[in-house]
């Protein structure tokens, strides 16, 4: 279901080149984001915005937030120009199946090319049909790139929201079968051709080869598919998995909890240590002033009294004679004593 007015925008882009790019968030200039936020609170559904370019590309995302001026902000590989189109807020319906169709039979190449088409899906917010991903084949292959579209979502030429990884996905093949074994045939000798030019090892997690001397690196900071242990139940998972395991298991959200208690005392602490400091420094300074009130020390120059001690003075002044005219008695240094706690 989609609303009636549909907006007018401009739209700026973030395109990286370098790298693939899986992030459908919009940001939305001042005036449209209140129109959205107030659109979900009266209807009270969550919305989506649909967005298509005067270049007829399109685009569907997740609300982000405010963007810095007054263009509607989105960072997607699709083009990089800043560019009219409209804008519709749309609810859209949860992913239950995707069909993918890949452009190129080098997408073969990889042997766990559905754990990888998986993986890419999840990150993003929202898919449809008509929507053009793609992902970076193994250095020694062939091409750079591998291109896949989406044929179609939840059945038909639509558009979803995703929810972690519980959707089915499956795959139209477009290409003869000689058009593959020809693309493994030459994948093959690339990559033969590769490892007796450059030492290399196979990566244990997502199965690439990897040259040894950077084996180290794509261990801990590349490989997607590596495994991890949730500090919460000590099982492993990929790390591609996350965020996803992470929202879903209850013992790493009982430890998170803690953590943040953890936290939060150990920044309670922080601040009575600060407090305590501040206390201290105003009862020396009171002491002092005691003392000269009470002749023992003399001074000649005028005594500059901090704001907290002259606030705490003048409330005690309200109900008694003026500090200048008389001692403190034990009883009035214990009460101001505890109006310095207060501060």
């Amino acid at each position: 279901m989609q609303t009636d007015h549909v907006n007018t925008v401009i739209i700026s882009c973030d395109n990286n080149e370098d790298k693939t790019i899986y992030n459908d968030i919009i940001k939305l200039p001042k005036t449209l984001y209140q129109e959205y936020e107030n659109l979900c609170k009266e209807r009270k559904k969550q919305y989506y915005c649909l967005l298509k370019t005067i270049s007829q590309k399109h685009f569907i995302g997740v609300v982000g937030g405010v963007s810095t001026d007054d263009t509607v902000q989105i960072e997607c590989e699709g083009f990089d120009a800043i560019e009219g189109g409209s804008l519709v807020f749309s609810e859209l319906k949860e992913v239950k199946e995707i069909k993918i169709k890949p452009l190129d039979p080098y997408f073969y190449c990889s042997k766990n090319y559905k754990t990888v088409m998986k993986g890419i899906l999840q990150g993003f917010h929202c898919v449809y049909s008509g929507m053009v991903l793609s992902y970076y084949l193994p250095i020694h292959c062939g091409i750079k790139k591998i291109y896949i579209e989406v044929e179609s979502v939840n059945g038909s030429e639509g558009y979803g929201y995703l929810e972690g990884e519980d959707f089915k996905l499956s795959i139209q093949h477009p290409f003869e079968a000689e058009q593959i074994v020809q693309a493994m045939k030459k994948d093959q000798i690339k990559s033969e051709e590769w490892k007796v030019s450059t030492k290399t090892s196979q990566c244990e997690y997502c199965k690439n080869d990897i040259p040894e001397d950077k084996m180290e690196d794509h261990l801990f900071e590349e490989c997607k598919y590596r495994a991890v242990e949730c500090e919460g139940c000590r099982l492993y998972y990929p790390k591609c998995y996350q965020e996803e395991h992470e929202k879903e298991c209850r013992k790493y959200q009982e430890i998170s909890g803690e953590r943040e208690k953890e936290q939060k005392e150990e920044k309670k602490k922080e601040d009575k240590k600060e407090k305590d400091k501040t206390i201290e420094s105003l009862r020396k300074e009171m002491e002092e002033l005691k003392k000269i009130r009470n002749g023992e020390i003399q001074v000649k120059e005028k005594i500059i009294i901090s704001e907290e001690v002259q606030k705490t003075l003048e409330g005690l002044q309200e109900k008694s004679l003026t500090m200048q005219e008389r001692e403190f008695s034990e009883d009035e240094y214990e009460e101001l004593v505890k109006e310095l706690e207060k501060y």
